[in-house]
């Protein structure tokens, strides 16, 4: 896909040459980045070393008067193989039920792939992997280095949102920002398979009072074919996602918080009478609370991660639920790196009915990236 990208790039970026005037200038801008991150993690006294979604990437564009053009793409490196991932944003299966899970456990897995057009006070258009206008609000309180993303809705199914809700897999995205209101639409072309011509949709709306203060909410739903539904247990309708939330950003104090509804929107492996493994899929409401508290070399994080799952007549454990307690530090000695520690005190229960363990964390994270432009004049 990249190469693709690229050529059509190149195609773009000729046909806008070509276009400009005798005084005319263009801007070609080359950004390449890297974030890696691990730690040890301790669970049920025993320990082990984690990668912690770490990712390398490139951001490349063009930009005139008129428009700009933009490819972006991003992998994940698994390099630190171990047994368990904390981060739910480490998934990069992007599929719902059985579908497109092939990425798992891989060294690289494709995290973002987008191309775009940016025509300024118009709007941006991009088409691929993207993050979603779902992720537009639910990423208020997705900041944790390790834990979150459980309440929101982000990482539903095991996978990293790839049908609307986190990274929107093979979707169409228009986003514009009018005064103080910045508003998103999305379209999903996923699948052949379904007889339907769009796969899903969805819409964010923000609006921003005074600078480092948003107010947004979110609505998005995949479409699946009916025998995909009629033969999962618990599978009513199409997956449908809302959230509502509130983020404060400022120099010495950050906070967020998101209301969360889904239904037919996320799923379990349970057991029926001890021999056979089925597919639950299930209801649930949540909430999710983040705040980061920031001095000069020192940060002191921490919230609550909720979802209550509507387990009525589904053969899943009436106690199942997720309530997590987070409690984390930063240091920065370094301006590209630092060390953090995270603390998830867990008082819900799985499907089963077993009891979430507490996890804890301590690690390093290291940021590299660079920016390089140069401008074209015409005569």
């Amino acid at each position: 896909m990249y190469n693709r990208a690229i050529i059509l790039l190149l195609c773009l970026l000729t046909a806008e040459i070509n276009a400009q005037s005798a005084n005319d200038s263009i801007e070609i801008s080359f950004e390449p980045y890297t974030s890696l991150r691990s730690h040890l993690g301790i669970i049920r006294n025993e320990a082990e070393f984690q990668d912690n979604a770490s990712r390398i990437g490139f951001h490349l564009g063009t930009k005139t008067d008129k428009a700009s053009f933009f490819i972006h793409a991003e992998l994940s490196i698994n390099f630190i193989k171990s047994t368990f991932s904390f981060n739910a944003d480490a998934q990069t299966s992007s599929g719902f039920l059985v579908f497109d899970r092939d990425q798992e456990g891989q060294v690289f897995g494709n995290r973002l792939s987008y191309i775009g057009i940016d025509l300024h006070k118009y709007g941006k258009i991009s088409v691929g992997k993207q993050w979603g206008t779902y992720y537009d609000v639910s990423g208020y309180t997705d900041q944790f280095n390790v834990f979150g993303g459980r309440g929101s809705n982000t990482y539903v199914a095991g996978t990293d949102g790839g049908i609307g809700t986190g990274r929107s897999n093979q979707a169409l995205i228009y986003r514009n920002s009018i005064g103080r209101f910045t508003l998103g639409t999305q379209m999903l072309l996923r699948s052949t398979t379904n007889n339907r011509f769009i796969d899903g949709y969805g819409a964010s709306l923000q609006y921003s009072p005074f600078i480092g203060f948003r107010i947004g909410a979110s609505f998005t739903t995949a479409l699946f074919a009916d025998p995909i539904i009629n033969n999962t247990i618990g599978f009513d309708d199409d997956p449908k996602y809302f959230i509502a939330g509130i983020q404060y950003l400022g120099d010495t104090f950050e906070a967020g918080l998101v209301y969360a509804v889904q239904t037919n929107g996320d799923l379990a492996d349970t057991i029926i009478d001890e021999e056979e493994t089925v597919t639950v899929v299930y209801d649930n409401y949540g909430t999710e609370f983040y705040f980061k508290y920031k001095q000069r070399k020192f940060r002191v994080l921490g919230g609550i991660n909720y979802a209550q799952p509507d387990t009525q007549n589904l053969p899943l454990h009436p106690d199942f639920k997720t309530l997590h307690f987070i409690a984390g530090m930063e240091y920065r000695p370094f301006q590209l790196s630092y060390f953090y520690t995270e603390y998830r005190h867990a008082r819900g229960y799985d499907q089963f009915g077993i009891s979430n363990p507490d996890l804890f964390t301590l690690g390093i994270r290291i940021d590299i990236s660079h920016r390089a432009k140069k401008n074209i004049n015409f005569q």
